[in-house]
């Protein structure tokens, strides 16, 4: 377990830290911090959830029908989110991803507790098994990794891998076009068919995660991956969304019981330390 330093002792070693290595906010250039107590602060805000819509696709056993489903989301896509998300994306601002998972686990949290709820009938109904949305090969080559991945590894969550080499679920067909500019159709467009599950999932219901929420075009995709390999899409959570348009406000998750919340089959999120920016590492 990672010892649990008191803020003074550990703003005074992260001040050390930057005389011998010296690093800039990812989210705003101040000096000294990977992420800084301003950029921190802004990023505590309350999670949302919103219902995605899946339309009916073909399963290993007919058509699936159609379903909306809960995403958690940890935070609006508002400044400083664009700024970290591109350091970590574009610059291998890998650094940042500390003070970014703590939002990630909130949304985790909040779309457990929906999806909860939405299986109130279901007796002992299996664990949710995190899934992110995976990059391209070509990405993971440039950057040397993946950064779903690494903010979920942050938030404490180990993803569910399939397989005798144990590797991420879903995998890309083709690379996508650039997604700027697109518009809603044609982002669904483009993505459609990009994503394939590497294994049977039946009997697994599956938790997708990403890091941004525009039109819901990634996740669509994804789950309809997941669906067409026989798993059940339960639920999305993501770090950010981009405020909804015309569609009314998202609604608030309600304030956390401490409770475990499982997020894999492998970890149970605790969140009243997680979400604490200057408790430990999870």
């Amino acid at each position: 377990m990672t010892p649990v330093l008191p803020p003074p002792v550990r703003s005074a070693l992260l001040d050390a830290l930057a005389v011998v290595a010296p690093v800039s906010c990812a989210g705003c250039g101040a000096p000294d911090r990977a992420v800084c107590p301003a950029c921190v602060r802004a990023l505590d805000a309350a999670p949302a959830v919103r219902g995605l819509d899946l339309p009916a696709c073909d399963g290993p056993g007919g058509r699936v029908p159609a379903a909306t489903i809960p995403v958690g989301c940890g935070a609006a896509y508002e400044p400083p989110w664009p700024a970290l998300l591109s350091a970590l994306k574009e610059e291998g601002r890998t650094d940042a991803a500390r003070a970014m998972a703590p939002v990630l686990v909130r949304a985790l949290a909040a779309v457990v507790t929906a999806a909860d709820r939405a299986a109130a009938d279901r007796r002992d109904p299996p664990l949710l098994e995190a899934v992110p949305v995976p990059s391209p090969a070509a990405s993971i080559r440039r950057r040397g990794y993946a950064p779903v991945e690494v903010l979920l590894a942050r938030a404490g969550v180990r993803p569910l891998r399939v397989g005798s080499l144990h590797r991420p679920p879903l995998r890309f067909t083709r690379r996508p076009a650039d997604q700027a500019g697109l518009g809603v159709a044609e982002r669904e467009a483009n993505l459609h068919g990009s994503l394939v599950a590497r294994a049977d999932l039946s009997g697994r219901r599956v938790l997708v995660v990403d890091d941004v929420l525009t039109t819901g075009a990634t996740l669509r995709e994804a789950c309809r991956a997941i669906r067409a390999a026989g798993g059940e899409a339960v639920a999305c959570a993501v770090l950010a969304a981009v405020p909804a348009r015309g569609r009314g406000r998202a609604r608030r998750a309600p304030s956390s019981d401490g409770r475990s919340l499982c997020a894999s089959d492998a970890l149970a999120i605790h969140l009243p330390d997680a979400s604490r920016p200057d408790g430990p590492e999870v």
